[in-house]
């Protein structure tokens, strides 16, 4: 119970944070940036 509350309470930032953390990743690790770069490429993230 305590992790679903606390869950619906982080909610609304999770994609801010989820941002922040692969954004850093990219930065950080020349191999993530590659992958998410062929990811854009081959729209692996599209909504359709």
């Amino acid at each position: 119970q305590a992790l679903i509350a606390s869950w619906k309470a982080m909610r609304p930032q999770a994609c801010g944070v989820m941002r922040k953390i692969l954004i850093s990743l990219e930065n950080d690790t020349p191999k993530v940036k590659q992958i998410f770069y062929k990811a854009a490429v081959l729209d692996a993230f599209s909504r359709e």
